[in-house]
């Protein structure tokens, strides 16, 4: 039995059903003749129905014969075969001469058989048929119910789906007979509505020119090269069989399974529904500050341009780099807008699932007049339509040149940052003349390198709504944690002790009596779970009176506490870079403690800092980076801070206090 797992439930498809879409019927229609009207110039198909082909060509068509290779082929071998006829003349180019068309079929294995081996039994099996109108008269109807197929094609429009997946589809409009599953696939791929893929392909040999720079093993649905790919011998097509390893949390792609993608349809809600939004030149509706708005301005236009469009196939990009708490999320109110205003469908990915829970109702409150649809893991929406789409990057795996607008936020976080998988999955979501609109507050390294190159469009936004500048982290001396562990397992005996014999015991306890002075927060940083319970327990021998907890990515808890801290029902919070981002509290300090760990990078510092000074009534919050070593993570981590902090100044964006009146200097 067989299993594809569908946004978290299962599908369970026994053989019987599946081996209708392992195996296909491999046939040549003829597409032109020469200038005696012999048929020469013949284009290959596959088919899962071959009674729906006989019916489309015959009755619809008014072809006299088909090209028919006998037995039936795994789809994978099958969807080679037909691209590579192109590139071989005698199966291209051919009359009805079916002996020498088996011979030149033999040449053609033999030339390919390092790309698509098959087995010895099946090769001995193969053999040509020519299936003539006048002897075939069991076709079956080529057509489905106009209704059934517009709302098909609704569903799976910019889709792309494994067979599982597809099946469910058509299972909630109430195609529950199974026998009309394969027909209804063959129809549609017939008129073009859809493009059959196998989910892992091997590509053609590396000499060919179009395909130089490809794998020679590809997973179609997530990129995947063939490190990821493993060999199995088939229930399915009965031959050795390849299925990929990276995506296969989101079910099995094989090289025997249906991929289809559904042809991108434009999609627009009727008018009633879209005058209802502000016009994008009221950009006062949206209450934004002024470095906002110039980010918009800039970002509109990039999404007007056209000249890319045309001079190009390829989506475009734009950064907007703006710092933490400069309020990103409001910034991308008008630019859905704008595209939602000319018909387009937008999407909004992020990485992690509770900020798409956040995500939605403050999007809904800002389109009330919207569909939004939200996906996830588990997702009640998930084979929805709506002009606007919020979900994980994951769920990005699933559509395919649907998108006009994709927007990206948090790009530089985990799971988006260095995840070929995801980035590709984002890359084929779009359209292929599509935008991305890219957001981040710590852009990853090459992309830094293009902005300074002049290579990216893009704009920042270097100060936060309160127009007060960036807390500076202040770098004290402190041993490393990793000289205090006892065989790998810090203890709080030796903890207490290092501390004291380095003589910083007392720099850290006057710090956070600070904190606890001015009635703040302390947010404490650890590169590593095991450093978190000793450390807690060493501060509750130094302050009593004060609630203090731990928490990391494997505590239970996790969530309940994060809400107490941000309640003020826990004062001092020891934990990872699990919570780097998305936390937000009013009034609080930053202790980054080992911030000389190859944990912490550059974006994990800044994005730590950032946790500082969120506020209008407490924007002075203070940062602290504890470390043995001064590295280049915090030399660079506090050289971007300053520098947004001096192009915030230059900019006149900060408040006037921050200025000295006889020479217009910075003053912080």
């Amino acid at each position: 039995m067989d299993v594809d797992v569908i946004n978290g439930g299962t599908i369970l498809l026994i053989p019987s059903e599946m081996e209708v879409f392992m195996k296909v019927q491999l046939y040549a229609v003829n597409h032109s003749r020469d200038q005696n009207g012999m048929r020469i110039d013949w284009k290959w198909y596959v088919s899962f129905k071959m009674q729906v082909d006989v019916q489309y060509w015959f009755k619809q068509r008014n072809h006299p014969y088909l090209i028919v290779l006998k037995p039936k082929l795994p789809l994978g071998i099958a969807l080679i075969y037909c691209k590579l006829h192109h590139s071989f003349g005698p199966l291209k180019h051919f009359n009805q001469d079916i002996p020498q068309l088996t011979k030149n079929w033999i040449r053609f294995m033999l030339l390919h058989q390092e790309h698509v081996q098959l087995s010895e039994k099946l090769q001995k099996q193969l053999t040509f048929q020519m299936v003539q109108s006048t002897q075939y008269n069991n076709g079956m109807d080529s057509t489905i119910n106009p209704n059934l197929e517009r709302e098909i094609k609704q569903s799976i429009q910019g889709r792309e789906l494994l067979l599982a997946e597809f099946i469910h589809v058509l299972k909630k409009l109430g195609c529950t007979i199974e026998d009309q599953w394969s027909s209804i696939i063959q129809y549609l791929y017939l008129n073009e509505q859809i493009e059959i893929k196998s989910g892992v392909t091997m590509n053609l040999k590396k000499s060919l020119p179009w395909l130089q720079q490809q794998k020679e093993i590809t997973c179609h649905r997530c990129g995947s090269g063939k490190e990821n790919m493993y060999q199995t011998l088939c229930l399915f097509c009965e031959e050795h069989c390849l299925y990929c390893e990276h995506c296969i949390t989101m079910g099995k792609s094989r090289y025997c399974t249906p991929l289809i993608r559904g042809k991108s349809l434009s999609y627009m809600k009727s008018q009633s529904s879209i005058i209802k939004i502000h016009p994008i030149s009221n950009l006062k509706h949206w209450n934004l500050s002024e470095p906002q708005l110039a980010a918009v301005r800039t970002a509109c236009k990039f999404l007007n341009e056209t000249k890319h469009r045309i001079s190009t196939k390829k989506p475009s990009y734009f950064l907007i780099w703006a710092v933490t708490g400069a309020g990103k999320t409001e910034m991308v109110f008008p630019l859905i807008q704008q595209e939602i205003n000319k018909g387009h469908q937008v999407m909004l990915a992020t990485p992690r699932k509770d900020v798409v829970l956040e995500l939605q109702p403050r999007l809904q409150k800002a389109f009330p007049y919207l569909h939004i649809v939200t996906l996830y893991g588990g997702s009640p929406q998930k084979w929805e339509e709506g002009n606007l789409f919020i979900a994980t990057t994951h769920q990005l795996l699933r559509f395919w040149q649907k998108f006009d607008c994709i927007i990206v936020d948090e790009l530089d976080a985990f799971p988006f940052h260095n995840n070929e998988m995801l980035q590709y999955a984002a890359m084929k979501a779009s359209k292929p003349h599509g935008k991305y609109i890219m957001l981040s507050a710590t852009p990853p390294t090459q992309m830094i390198k293009l902005v300074e190159q002049d290579q990216l469009p893009h704009i920042k936004v270097p100060v936060r709504y309160h127009r007060h500048p960036l807390p500076i982290p202040q770098r004290v001396s402190f041993p490393s944690l990793q000289q205090i562990c006892s065989n790998d397992q810090m203890e709080f005996t030796s903890l207490k002790g290092v501390l004291h014999k380095y003589r910083v015991e007392k720099v850290l306890l006057h710090h956070i009596r600070e904190t606890i002075h001015r009635g703040a927060t302390s947010f404490i940083f650890l590169p590593k779970i095991k450093y978190i319970n000793p450390f807690v327990d060493y501060l509750r021998t130094k302050f009593k009176e004060v609630n203090i907890q731990g928490v990391s990515s494997i505590d239970k808890q996790r969530e309940q506490k994060v809400q107490a801290f941000r309640n003020r029902e826990i004062e001092i919070l020891v934990t990872t870079t699990i919570l780097e981002r998305g936390v937000t509290v009013p009034n609080t300090d930053v202790y980054i403690i080992d911030a000389d760990s190859n944990m912490f990078d550059e974006a994990a510092l800044v994005q730590m800092a950032g946790r500082a000074g969120r506020s209008m009534q407490y924007p002075d919050g203070k940062v602290y980076f504890y470390s043995n070593e001064k590295t280049k993570s915090q030399v660079v981590a506090m050289k971007q801070i300053k520098q947004m902090n001096t192009l915030a100044k230059q900019k006149g964006y900060l408040k006037e206090q921050y200025y000295r009146k006889d020479r217009g200097d910075f003053n912080v």
